[in-house]
């Protein structure tokens, strides 16, 4: 009975530290992380095709990883995870308050600007 709960222990303990594994590669979450945060984005299917798994079940980690709040960031129409450091949703958070009234489109246009650098904010 005890080996058995070392056993789930050690399987639960696994699964949160490892973000992917099959027979030919392994990464860790923290990899992952180091990964995104210096290229800001990644390509869903370029993480499946490199664990030969569906892009599906990459989706599914993320979701996990964005639940358990060990990563921010978003997953665009294209098929791309985008990073979002605390950091920039602190200044999101500043310039959604700043202007009390935001639209969708507004919103967007601060988060673009702050997380993908796409120009000036007004």
């Amino acid at each position: 009975q005890r080996r058995l709960k070392v056993a789930a222990e050690l399987e639960r303990q696994s699964a949160w530290e490892t973000f992917l594994s099959t027979k030919s590669c392994s990464l860790s979450v923290n990899q992952w992380i180091e990964e995104i945060q210096s290229n800001q984005s990644v390509s869903i299917d370029d993480i499946a095709s490199r664990f030969d798994v569906s892009s599906d079940r990459v989706l599914a980690r993320i979701d996990e990883l964005v639940d358990e709040k060990r990563v921010a960031g978003v997953v665009t129409m294209t098929g791309r995870f985008i990073y979002i450091s605390q950091q920039n949703i602190d200044k999101i958070m500043e310039e959604i308050e700043a202007k009390a009234i935001v639209s969708d489109s507004e919103i967007a246009t601060i988060c673009n600007s702050i997380v993908l650098g796409t120009g000036p904010l007004d």
